[in-house]
């Protein structure tokens, strides 16, 4: 990573810190006593030991680095329109920047703290506001800082706005539970706050084009007043991102039908007439945010093609003008601009972590340096300020790690127990599988910033003999929440779903050695979703799932690669869970039995539906013929599932849907049972999961050894709500500063 001036400025867990304030002081040339200063005055980055007493401090070399380049008074390179000025205006020009680099009045140019002391947000204290599965990081605060926008994606898919107060939530549209296969996603508050614009999906495809619906609507605060403003079949996404202050606009992100590329416009308020200000291409801005006084939009985008980073741009909201705000080899993303409408803040992880940085911005596009404002401040969503000038943002962490544990004969229990397979970036490991000839452990892995996308992550091949690893990281991007990385019968490659720069998800086979990639499986298109694709041992076919848009069933395929000829093994309206025998030769599937559905209560005004007669376990022949049932659940339990190494018995825990939907975070440990795949009787072993860890469960070929993931489904992380409080100065405060 570099920094402004092209010096490295990288932390890493190699990076020896200083300990204690000598050391600290003496890295900077000054004493104790200044530099004790310094980081009560000017936010010297100085870190404390949580478990030992507050003088025990240290800090980061690289940081300090940063620090000190953006306090000292030099002059700093600006980007703006100031430059693009004819010939004859650059008199006055260099007049006018003359007088701004020299007049104490000038802060757009003042380096960080050199003009105002201590940064306004001095004081300012993080708190969580709301954790748990139901949370999403898809909402915003109201400009008056009562509500809060979401969706309740546990119980219905519905819009929804929660009294931040009271912790209470009201509903606003009427979907009745899930059976409609549509929802609620992206959502922003009206700029007087009684209305909410927000993206509606559904999986009822167009005729014409058999791409699904999203549309832009407008709901009144208490859930009157619904109007459906944008609905167009050449659209494949959009979200809203803000209002102008008069309420007549809505800055939107569209993104187009194949050869799909995005588009930041403004749709009409009053007819849902759209007006494009600038056409990108296959990739997208992580957020946009339009200026209080609508003249202005930032967002953040990669500066070229094969560029991993971001840096932050401004677009006049006429689209006439455009400037490079913040340029440097980092990650700078999530731009949103203050209510005053004169600086921007935004992540950026330039001094080696994920940083709150902020920007003083002019509306001609004149900007100053960057500051850092935070340390290891990992927003993932800016979600808007409260006038008392607290940001409320999203947060996800991750919860992913690789175990592996020996078992003792038959898989009847543990000869030692489960511990980390992987002891390096650990909450950030998913998705294991071993090679058929037992010598690599495959797995995902985020080893990059605290950024999330594909660019941050790599897919690990470990050997086992070794351990030592290979970082693959192939063009097309596999690292999505529905792909599972799976091997080939040769143990030199693996298949994938992955995704194409037109945004289509297709298979791919992954080089184990080199990383690079060919298309196995060419989409059907945009009216069908097939994922999960696992090599049968002759290496020439696959079997995978697929469900057709607004079908009622979902449907195991084997594949021939070779010809391209498909045949449907099983077909279901709800497959929970499936696992191929490591021979090869049957499929194992928990599925609901015949009969209707049946709602239970899992919390109050939240259902679920679940077959009446239970889920069933069924092993069927690859080749053809009849399934047999070998087990019948109770009501509202279903199987995950895994096959011994000799393809003989089926292990499989019993998972309560109720109990899970209750209570989801618990740490309740489920025991695993095992039952011959002709059937019979089943037997408890002394093995135990937690739900989600059985759905990535894998034997080695020896019997003898297992690796499963812990925490939640890849692609799932915990997401919360957090509000750093006495960021901004409040109203009267910053009023009487100007």
């Amino acid at each position: 990573m570099t920094d402004n001036n092209n010096q490295t400025t990288t932390i890493g867990t190699n990076e020896k810190p200083l300990e204690g304030w000598k050391e600290i002081a003496n890295y900077l040339q000054r004493g104790v006593r200044t530099a004790k200063r310094w980081e009560k005055d000017e936010k010297l980055p100085v870190h404390r030991h949580e478990h030992q007493a507050r003088s025990s401090v240290y800090a980061y070399p690289s940081e300090l680095d940063v620090w000190r380049e953006h306090r000292k008074p030099e002059e700093q390179p600006m980007s703006g329109w100031l430059w693009s000025l004819p010939a004859r205006g650059c008199t006055a020009a260099a007049v006018l920047l003359l007088s701004l680099l020299t007049a104490a009045s000038g802060p757009i140019l003042t380096p960080a703290n050199a003009a105002n002391g201590d940064e306004p947000g001095s004081g300012m204290t993080t708190r969580q506001y709301w954790a748990g599965p139901e949370v999403q990081l898809l909402g915003s605060v109201s400009p008056d800082g009562r509500y809060l926008s979401s969706v309740a994606m546990r119980a219905s898919g519905n819009l929804i706005i929660r009294d931040m107060a009271a912790g209470t939530d009201r509903t606003l549209t009427d979907k009745t539970g899930w059976e409609s296969n549509e929802y609620a996603w992206v959502s922003i508050f009206s700029p007087d706050g009684e209305q909410v614009a927000y993206t509606w999906f559904s999986m009822e495809p167009f005729p014409e084009t058999g791409g699904l619906t999203y549309e832009l609507r407008i709901i009144n605060r208490d859930g009157s007043g619904m109007r459906r403003l944008y609905r167009n079949q050449e659209t494949a996404y959009l979200e809203p991102h803000g209002w102008t202050p008069d309420g007549r606009w809505i800055l939107a992100l569209l993104q187009t039908t194949p050869p799909s590329t995005y588009q930041i416009a403004f749709i009409s308020a009053e007819d849902g007439s759209v007006r494009v200000l600038k056409s990108l291409d296959w990739r997208r801005p992580r957020n946009m945010s339009l200026s209080p006084d609508g003249k202005s939009i930032v967002y953040d985008f990669p500066p070229s093609e094969d560029s991993p980073q971001r840096d932050i741009f401004l677009l006049a909201a006429d689209g006439s003008r455009e400037v490079t705000l913040v340029k440097h080899g980092a990650h700078d993303l999530n731009p949103v601009w203050t209510p005053a409408g004169d600086e921007i803040v935004f992540t950026s992880d330039r001094s080696g972590r994920l940083g709150l940085w902020k920007l003083l911005v002019r509306g001609d596009g004149r900007a100053g340096a960057p500051r850092m404002v935070k340390p290891n401040f990992g927003m993932r969503r800016p979600m808007g300020f409260t006038p008392e000038g607290a940001l409320y943002y999203g947060l996800e962490i991750g919860q992913n790690d690789v175990y592996m544990a020996t078992l003792k004969p038959n898989a009847s229990g543990y000869l030692s127990p489960p511990a980390p397979a992987v002891e390096s970036y650990m909450g950030s490991n998913s998705v294991p599988d071993l090679s058929p000839d037992g010598e690599y452990l495959s797995y995902i892995s985020r080893r990059g910033p605290a950024v999330r996308g594909a660019k941050s992550k790599v897919l690990v091949i470990r050997s086992l003999r070794t351990g030592e690893e290979r970082e693959l990281q192939p063009e097309v991007n596999i690292f999505t929440n529905i792909s599972v990385p799976r091997w080939s019968p040769d143990s030199r490659s693996l298949v994938a779903m992955g995704r194409d720069r037109n945004r289509r998800f297709d298979f791919y086979q992954i080089d184990a050695e080199t990383g690079a990639h060919k298309m196995l499986v060419d989409s059907p298109g945009t009216g069908a979703n097939q994922r999960m694709p696992v090599w049968l041992p002759d290496g020439k076919s696959i079997i995978h799932e697929r469900k057709a848009w607004g079908a009622p069933d979902k449907s195991l395929i084997v594949r021939n690669l070779e010809t391209g000829s498909e045949r449907t093994l099983y077909r279901s309206r709800h497959i929970h869970a499936w696992a191929l025998s490591p021979d090869g030769r049957q499929v194992a599937l928990s599925v609901p039995s015949e009969g209707p559905e049946k709602e239970f209560e899992v919390a109050e005004g939240e259902t679920i539906s679940v077959p009446e007669g239970g889920f069933v376990l069924l092993v069927l022949p690859v080749n053809g013929g009849e399934a047999r049932e070998i087990l019948r659940l109770p009501d509202g339990e279903e199987a995950g599932l895994a096959w011994t190494s000799d393809s003989r018995h089926l292990l499989y825990i019993r998972q309560t849907i109720l109990s899970q939907m209750q209570n989801p975070r618990s740490n309740e440990r489920w025991p695993v049972w095992r039952i011959p795949a002709t059937g019979g009787e089943s037997l408890r072993t002394e093995l135990s999961f937690q739900p989600d860890e059985m759905l990535s469960l894998r034997l080695h070929p020896d019997g003898r050894r297992l690796v499963y993931m812990t925490g939640r489904r890849e692609g799932v992380p915990s997401r919360e709500i957090w509000v750093l409080e006495n960021f901004l100065p409040k109203p009267e405060v910053a009023q009487a500063e100007k």
